[in-house]
């Protein structure tokens, strides 16, 4: 199972390690409760990082509309084998069109609602290996942009 989450930086690509663990919700949550035992259940497989807040705005829009936007369509083409992988995500009608059109099985359900919440837990550690402190702290920084800008986009329908 991959496990594909946004973040204010890009998109990231996790591999769960060890499905059996994904069988009963008390697994997950031990899988994840530690920064060291998190890594030990999931393991970055791809992340792209946005060009910059606009593009990030962007996802963050297409993501909140439920649309599949065009950067992300791409990454799971680069990054996804249709053929072996389900992919795990937090939004049904999104999967739903990423099954339409590119083919890709994806789920949604309470396990996978309890590992975006140990991802989103352990998001620095898990994005380590291809961030800096800098990169986390700007993510910070430009995840409370995102925030405003998108409560301004929703306040002002």
């Amino acid at each position: 199972m991959l496990v594909l989450y946004e973040t204010p930086a890009g998109f990231a690509l996790f591999k769960v390690r060890d499905e059996k663990k994904t069988e009963e919700v008390e697994d997950i949550q031990d899988a994840f409760s530690s920064p060291a035992s998190a890594q030990k259940f999931v393991k970055l497989v791809a992340f792209e990082k946005f060009k910059d807040t606009q593009e990030a705005m962007k996802a963050a829009t297409a993501m909140v509309e439920s649309e599949l936007s065009k950067p992300l369509k791409s990454f799971l083409k680069e990054h996804v084998d249709k053929k072996k992988e389900q992919l795990a995500l937090y939004d049904k009608v999104v999967g739903g069109q990423i099954k339409e059109k590119l083919g890709i099985p994806c789920i949604y359900d309470n396990k996978v609602l309890e590992i975006m919440r140990g991802v989103r837990t352990h998001i620095g550690t898990l994005l380590s290996s291809v961030t800096t402190e800098a990169d986390l702290s700007q993510m910070a920084l430009r995840s409370i942009s995102l925030a405003l800008s998108l409560q301004i986009k929703i306040l002002s329908r």
